[in-house]
């Protein structure tokens, strides 16, 4: 976690360089006043309006109160959201086509009058929502109090997708949008979407902020400007490429290698899944021993959760048993190696994850990868356990909520 601190506070020092080059300081100053607010309860049966300006002052206020700090922790998530969404409004992205794309597909307004993007401000974008991000985890990672409590309406979330500073896009209809369902059958036993978070739920939020972190350092190790050419047509109203939609240029080679243009963001991917890893650990530590049943997000069997989506132990069991593999992969304990994979060893040796992560070569052939690599990213077979993951597959098709719906409650 230290490290990665660090790498954050170096990239934060680096996007406001890049943010100068590329003529936006402006414009994020003007994106940087979120209007996110919603209904809480600190206390019991005292409801309040918050917003994160209000949240801010009362942590400063009182820093150690935890049930403020979760608060602000949900906040910084939400307005982080609210951020991307209100990037891709003013570069006009395209709603009705982006519903595969990653991390673009929330349901902004449409904008008449876009501003251009291009591939640098496209992978800022991206930036600014991974330091959101990082602000809503080290504000969930200071909590100490492993009582804390706070009651959510989230249905009185509300965000402001297209930044006129009015928040009127309902968390509700965005959550809808995003998992592509037409509607919630939970909220007609719960039409104010009242959720009681607890300490296991904050150790769940910090790491879906790991994952979605890591996912945005994967993606930005690698060039990818060529994809960026031929796809911002299709998903932007005014792209600037830098050749046009369809035409030749960089497609035939990115297909054959991935050039790695930022080596140390490999590094933090790795950093960041392995905190999955043992954030999965610690939240369901703290939720199977919970003794009441309050509006939970996350239930143990003897709890009834908000969702609707009830979560077996046997299924937990074999959650944790893949993530700990998952931990043993990222950190060189077990090699990427086992009966299956024969066909990727290097002689009797296997592939090192951590080793290819934390130095990866300056390009990855993808005709022969693995084998392809320097011997450095190898290291005496150490086979992982891959019953595990058939068994969790197995676990997860076997519940009422299915298998995809059951594996985004555990993270």
């Amino acid at each position: 976690e230290t490290r990665l601190a660090a790498a954050e506070r170096e990239g934060a020092a680096a996007r406001a360089d890049r943010d100068r080059a590329l003529g936006l300081t402006g414009r994020r100053e003007r994106w940087r006043r979120g209007a996110v607010r919603f209904e809480i309860e600190r206390a019991a049966g005292k409801a309040e309006v918050v917003d994160l300006p209000g949240l801010e002052a009362a942590l400063a206020a009182a820093p150690r109160d935890d049930a403020t700090r979760l608060a602000l922790g949900l906040a910084r998530f939400a307005g982080g959201v609210e951020q991307l969404g209100r990037g891709l409004h003013d570069y006009g992205v395209k709603t009705e086509k982006v519903a595969d794309v990653p991390f673009l597909r929330l349901p902004v307004p449409v904008n008449p009058n876009p501003s251009p993007i291009t591939y640098a401000a496209f992978r800022r974008l991206l930036d600014d929502f991974h330091a959101d991000l990082t602000d809503a985890e080290a504000t969930l990672a200071g909590i100490t109090d492993d009582k804390v409590k706070l009651t959510a309406r989230l249905a009185t979330v509300r965000l402001d997708l297209n930044g006129d500073g009015d928040p009127t896009d309902k968390l509700v209809e965005v959550m809808k949008h995003v998992v592509r369902q037409g509607r919630f059958d939970f909220l007609a036993a719960n039409p104010d979407f009242v959720v009681g978070f607890d300490r296991g739920d904050v150790a769940w939020l910090r790491g879906y902020c790991h994952l979605l972190m890591g996912l945005l350092d994967l993606y930005q190790t690698f060039d990818t400007e060529w994809a960026f050419d031929r796809a911002a047509g299709e998903l932007f109203a005014r792209p600037e490429p830098r050749v046009p939609a369809g035409g030749g240029g960089r497609a035939a080679p990115a297909l054959r290698e991935l050039v790695v243009t930022a080596p140390a963001r490999l590094g933090r991917f790795r950093r960041h899944f392995l905190m999955v890893a043992e954030l999965n650990q610690e939240t369901w530590k703290h939720v199977r021993a919970e003794t009441d049943d309050d509006h939970e997000w996350l239930p143990n069997p003897r709890q009834k959760g908000v969702l609707g989506v009830p979560v077996p132990d046997r299924v937990v069991d074999g959650w944790l048993a893949m993530m700990a593999e998952l931990g043993n992969l990222l950190n060189g304990q077990r090699t990427f190696s086992c009966a299956w994979l024969d066909q990727l060893l290097k002689g009797d040796k296997a592939l090192d994850l951590k080793a290819l992560c934390d130095e990866p070569p300056d390009r990855l052939v993808l005709d022969g990868f693995p084998q392809n690599l320097p011997d450095r990213y190898f290291a005496p077979r150490k086979d992982f356990d891959v019953t595990v993951l058939i068994g969790v597959w197995t676990l997860l098709s076997d519940t009422t909520a299915g298998p995809f719906a059951t594996a985004a409650m555990l993270n």
